[in-house]
């Protein structure tokens, strides 16, 4: 049996209060719980950045964060382009029974969204060979916030030349080319937006808006079909709302315009997660379960506190996996003082040190079993790179469009400001040069015959 499978088996019962489990440890709970339900699952946090706290720990791409902007207290909308499309991408894969891990935070758990029913309904299907009036199509992007331009740069761009239509959508990594015979759709295909030339055909897309309504009927709770709910730490997400609240107040701010109270969102399948030192001294559980998690230590690649903590735990009959993703661990290996062997999660042998190649984003001890990863061993912390599908970059074609205070993206430094053309000698030859400005007084020049480099940021 997989030791992972082994320890993290249970039966779990409404209202359940879960205690002595590190983060690490309940993300392994959370997999083994989605893997065998056929309900997704929803986790709620107190704020923003524990989520994303646990969304590192997963490292799965079934796992997605619903995040919720900083509260533009003027009108409630949406501040950020970036989330907004991301939160609209994962609720259309939810409608379409795409089963997911779910992490928010209080806001998005309470944030009032359109009823499903009209999300679902709210796109534009395109098929080749059928008939579209370019007109009624124009004016659904329109209404669904795409910006007409005359040549697509960015996500949320649409231009019409002719009878050709581009168009960036929410949901698409490239733009679409369609293709129109008076109101016939004669083709439908992706093309590069630098290039602005054709990749691959497609024969149908659906078009998501790129524009959301904040003030509907439904919370996220509702898109999902029965999920099963985590709560992590239930008493700073309480504290967290009512500050929320207090601070609405202060400003004079409509918050139930925009959210509903925490208290009305009904929840059939509860369970709640916390700490190591959380107070709980207000709780009425149906049940508890304390599974007996311990931290592990840091070892920071000391390897004489590694093998002195490794010959300890086998003294005392303890069985040590280690989860190491690396496959250069030829050094580390060698340096070993105890003897070890090379399995995986299906075959641990009791009493050893097993050595394998697992993903795992934190170590924790259980019962007789001690597990070590890259972060306690070596110091290196595994971290997703959140994906977001919203493109926020242009090619600059001309660089006469360039201006001054402009944020440009350089692909290895990130994004900076531009500070115009400057004259500059270089091994004797004088040549004109980008300045980009960064953070504490860099500066970054670039030739501007290499102005492929960089690209226009289109968040600003």
């Amino acid at each position: 049996m997989n030791v992972f499978d082994k320890l993290t088996d249970f039966k779990y019962k409404n209202n359940t209060g879960l205690f002595n489990l590190s983060g690490g440890f309940f993300v392994l709970l959370v997999k083994k719980m989605f893997e065998n339900s056929n309900k997704p699952v929803l986790i709620v946090t107190a704020n923003m950045l524990e989520a994303r706290t646990l969304y590192n720990k997963f490292l799965d791409d079934k796992v997605v964060l619903f995040e919720d902007d900083e509260i533009s207290f003027s009108d409630g909308n949406s501040v950020s382009p970036e989330l907004k499309v991301d939160r609209i991408n994962v609720l259309n894969d939810i409608v379409n029974n795409s089963k997911k891990v779910i992490l928010t935070d209080v806001r998005g758990f309470t944030r009032k969204l359109l009823d499903v029913k009209t999300f679902s309904k709210r796109n534009v299907f395109i098929k080749k060979g059928s008939s579209f009036s370019q007109e009624k199509l124009l004016d659904q992007l329109v209404s669904f916030g795409y910006n007409r331009v005359s040549m697509v740069e960015k996500m949320g761009d649409f231009a019409l030349r002719g009878f050709i239509l581009d168009i960036f959508p929410i949901n698409a990594e490239n733009p679409i080319r369609i293709e129109f015979f008076d109101d016939d759709i004669e083709s439908i295909r992706y093309f590069d937006l630098d290039s602005q030339k054709s990749i691959d055909k497609v024969n149908e897309f659906l078009i998501l808006p790129f524009n959301e309504i904040s003030n509907g009927t439904a919370s996220l709770y509702d898109y999902l079909d029965d999920p099963i709910v985590f709560y992590k730490d239930y008493n700073q997400i309480k504290f967290s709302y009512k500050k929320f609240i207090s601070e609405s107040f202060e400003i004079d701010y409509d918050y139930s315009k925009y959210y509903f109270d925490f208290d009305t969102i009904k929840v059939n399948n509860n369970l709640y997660y916390f700490d190591f030192d959380s107070d709980v001294s207000d709780f009425s559980f149906d049940n508890t379960i304390s599974f007996g998690v311990k931290p592990v230590p840091m070892f920071g690649e000391n390897i004489g506190k590694i093998n002195k903590f490794l010959e300890n735990a086998i003294s005392a009959e303890k069985t040590v996996v280690l989860c190491i993703k690396s496959l250069n661990i030829n050094k580390f290996l060698d340096e070993l003082d105890v003897s070890y062997v090379l399995t995986d999660s299906d075959s641990v042998l009791s009493g050893k040190v097993n050595v394998v190649k697992e993903k795992l984003a934190e170590g924790f001890e259980k019962d007789n079993y001690i597990f070590l990863t890259d972060y306690e061993l070596f110091g290196r912390k595994s971290v997703i790179h959140r994906k977001t599908r919203f493109k926020n970059t242009s090619r600059i074609r001309d660089l006469s469009k360039l201006e001054i205070g402009d944020y440009v993206v350089h692909s290895l430094y990130g994004i900076g400001v531009y500070n115009g053309i400057k004259a500059l000698k270089k091994s004797g030859i004088l040549g004109d040069y980008l300045e980009i400005l960064y953070a504490k007084g860099d500066k970054l020049y670039i030739p501007a015959s290499k102005i492929e480099l960089i690209s226009k940021y289109n968040g600003k």
